[in-house]
């Protein structure tokens, strides 16, 4: 499956499969579910998710619901979230975390700031610290000078 998403593609036959929980339903059933795990080369993560219509992939289908697919975006932390419930050592490996030296620092917005970055987290899957993150990795050298 491939999509894009806030400018960003994601491709399950491009990235690579992590790991994958499979809750051992039939596809038919309406409570089949299925989760992937991806990690683009970039570093990014990704779920790449199908389920029934009784689960959080269903999708509206006229008067009912049938099943879907989507994929979704989530940070480092949702990653390893994922792994450490559903993964095997092996495959920690291979998602390739990298032990980064973070330091936690509280910063203070205007409401309105706070609420978009609230929605493009919500809408990418992930936190708002992962949103600023990004944001202030990609403008890294204009922010530096």
């Amino acid at each position: 499956m491939k999509k894009i998403i806030n400018s960003r593609m994601y491709d399950t036959e491009r990235a690579t499969k992590v790991c994958e929980h499979w809750n051992g339903l039939s596809k038919g059933d309406f409570d089949y579910m299925l989760e992937e795990l991806y990690r683009k080369a970039n570093g990014e993560f990704f779920i790449y998710g199908e389920g029934g219509a009784r689960t959080c992939y269903g999708e509206p289908d006229g008067d009912g619901r049938c099943g879907g697919a989507k994929i979704t975006p989530i940070g480092e932390g949702k990653a390893r979230v994922f792994l450490e419930k559903y993964g095997t050592d092996k495959e920690w490996e291979l998602a390739k975390f990298e032990d980064l030296d973070l330091t936690e620092i509280r910063v203070m917005f205007p409401e309105t700031i706070y609420r978009t970055l609230e929605d493009v987290a919500y809408t990418e899957g992930t936190t708002i610290g992962n949103v600023v993150e990004r944001i202030v990795t990609e403008h890294y050298d204009e922010i530096v000078g």
